[in-house]
């Protein structure tokens, strides 16, 4: 069974750093605040990406438990149990 996939919550949004290690504490600072314990950041998106989260190269953003994308109905599914 197949759901509309969400995007991810706007407080994994990770402040723009330029400085790769500065960046780099800030992610694992921001993960361990929210309890996620896989730090995976996507560099498109600027968000920490909890697990099964996936960066959609048509719609241009992480989506949460991503399944596919619908080109013919331009919806984003997710697995839905």
């Amino acid at each position: 069974m197949f759901a509309v996939a969400q995007p991810i919550p706007k407080e994994y949004q990770v402040d723009e750093i330029d400085d790769g290690e500065a960046r780099s504490m800030e992610v694992r600072r921001r993960a361990a605040k929210l309890n996620v314990f896989s730090v995976n950041y996507c560099n498109s998106c600027r968000v920490l990406k909890p697990l099964r989260a996936h960066h959609c190269k048509i719609c241009r953003r992480c989506i949460l438990r991503m399944d596919h994308h619908c080109p013919l109905l331009q919806v984003k599914y997710r697995l839905y149990y």
